[in-house]
């Protein structure tokens, strides 16, 4: 008895878009990481310190979001993937499908309070959305739920920083 054997190969080809993407860049600090380093204006590279990074001026992981402007103020977008503080405050953002609008600047993070930005900030479907600042003075964010963390003793001053949780 003879035997056959059948093969049959399909060869798929699969492509992917990207979607559009916006990004932002934001700076901020975290009160409890400045203080260690107040006279030089940067904050401590905690998550290097830990090993969790190879990176000498990576601070921690933070959560962006954006909420709609309207009431409910519903999440609209979060950045992706998580985003790294770096020393000088600097985060830079990335979101993917974003419709383009004015949305509210939300920053979470493990050991901070909650901080919104005060006014929204316009965003385009693609491209730049530019810089915000909540550095630069308390009323930058919503509340102005912010200290101050260097008076004027370094410049630049007065430079103000989120809540650290206790």
């Amino acid at each position: 008895m003879k035997k056959t054997i059948l093969a049959c190969v399909i060869f798929c080809s699969v492509s992917f878009s990207s979607a559009a993407q916006t990004t932002l860049t934001l700076k901020f600090f975290i009160e409890g990481y400045f203080e260690l380093y107040s006279v030089t204006g940067l904050m401590a590279p905690l998550i290097y310190y830990l090993g969790m990074s190879g990176i000498s001026s990576d601070v921690d992981y933070v959560t962006i979001e954006l909420h709609n402007a309207g009431t409910p103020y519903g999440l609209a977008a979060t950045a992706t993937p998580p985003s790294i503080l770096q020393i000088d405050g600097i985060v830079q953002c990335s979101f993917n499908s974003l419709v383009a609008g004015n949305y509210f600047i939300v920053i979470r993070h493990r050991n901070a309070v909650e901080t919104w930005s005060s006014v929204t900030h316009a965003f385009p479907a693609s491209g730049s959305a530019g810089t915000y600042d909540f550095s630069t003075g308390i009323g930058k964010a919503g509340g102005d739920n912010q200290i101050v963390v260097n008076p004027c003793g370094f410049p630049p001053c007065p430079r103000v920083a989120l809540f650290s949780g206790d």
